[in-house]
């Protein structure tokens, strides 16, 4: 493909041309041949759009994708499933398609941080492919299509664009892995097993309201101790604005708060610095008397998020709750099996 809007195919025992496709005014940016139909291939444009061709009739496309808002720079079929075509666009996106879909719908979207310069389907692992950055991100993600959210590995080693990314089919120590280049003029073997895994780091956080204004929660532990080598690359994290948080969370609700409404609150609110806690419990009683809900609720949950925190003797040297708090767990979860609670999203 080239920026004259057109792909030629090419004899390599003749070294010549055998057809040119031509594809009106948009400049070609990739293409790919179809491994499981050898007379088809696909190319990506500048206008976002992706072409399928056969190669035996060279005038005109049999089938159009409108796949991007902007120029698409990454295409790959599926090594092994028939019909399936990721590509990869400078809006930030990686979608999976079927081309022989008339309509042009992408059955997966894989939302990312940065251009996507390459994907690549993994051997052997079907719902998995690989990608990379033009610019901004260096590092290699390993996506699963069916939990787009959040790349299954990440792998690091590049101190400029990636450029080129091929899946090492083996290796002498059997680990998985892949090969990548770089624009810094180094080419990595990474292995899997080593690399990093946001999927894992996901934490779980449940919250919700009862009709009487009560708060259930349950979260997984969060491990806040960072490595040295992370300190040298973030920033700490600023003690948290109360003022402004508080500020903000108010004028969320002034519009449904009555004049004589917000004459209780001016007088009862506390402002009381020292302690946020008691700050934030008292005032919720505030509210709660002045009859205002929304900003009771408020209240109470910026009184859990500022309470001291529960001494370490409550829990096992392994880190889980004891017994009476599994206890009262339990009480909590049989309250809300028997309709205690509703859950708003």
């Amino acid at each position: 493909g080239s920026q004259d809007a057109s792909t030629k195919l090419w004899d390599t025992r003749t070294k010549g041309c055998v057809a040119t496709f031509q594809m009106s005014k948009a400049s070609v940016k990739e293409c790919q041949f179809n491994p499981h139909r050898d007379e088809q291939f696909a190319t990506g444009l500048d206008n976002g759009a992706i072409q399928l061709w056969d190669i035996r009739k060279p005038d005109l496309a049999f089938h159009c994708i409108t796949a991007h808002q902007r120029l698409v720079l990454a295409l790959d079929f599926h090594p092994t499933i028939k019909d399936r075509l990721a590509s990869g666009g400078m809006d930030n996106l990686i979608k999976v398609w079927d081309p022989c879909q008339a309509a042009s719908t992408p059955k997966h979207t894989i939302q990312t941080i940065a251009p996507v310069a390459r994907v690549k389907w993994r051997l052997g692992f079907p719902q998995q492919l690989g990608s990379c950055s033009s610019h901004t991100d260096f590092s290699i993600n390993v996506w699963d299509v069916s939990f787009p959210a959040v790349p299954v590995a990440s792998c690091p080693g590049h101190r400029d664009a990636v450029s080129g990314i091929s899946w090492r089919v083996w290796s002498n120590d059997h680990t998985p892995g892949l090969l990548s280049c770089s624009k810094d003029g180094s080419i990595v073997n990474h292995s899997l097993d080593q690399a990093e895994h946001p999927f894992r780091e996901l934490n779980v956080l449940g919250l919700t309201w009862n009709v009487w204004g009560s708060l259930a929660q349950t979260f997984d532990p969060i491990d806040r101790s960072i490595t040295e080598a992370k300190q040298t690359r973030l920033p700490p994290v600023p003690p948290p604005a109360y003022a402004v948080t508080a500020t903000r969370h108010a004028h969320m609700a002034a519009e449904s708060i009555q004049p004589d409404q917000t004459i209780k609150l001016a007088n009862g609110y506390s402002l009381d610095e020292s302690n946020i806690s008691s700050a934030c419990s008292a005032n919720r009683k505030v509210c709660q008397e002045a009859g205002v809900l929304p900003l009771m609720q408020m209240w109470e949950l910026l009184a859990l998020i500022f309470a001291p925190q529960p001494e370490s003797d409550s829990h096992d040297d392994m880190g889980l709750p004891s017994q009476s708090e599994c206890r009262d767990l339990s009480l909590s979860a049989a309250s809300v099996s028997h309709g205690d609670f509703t859950h708003r999203r």
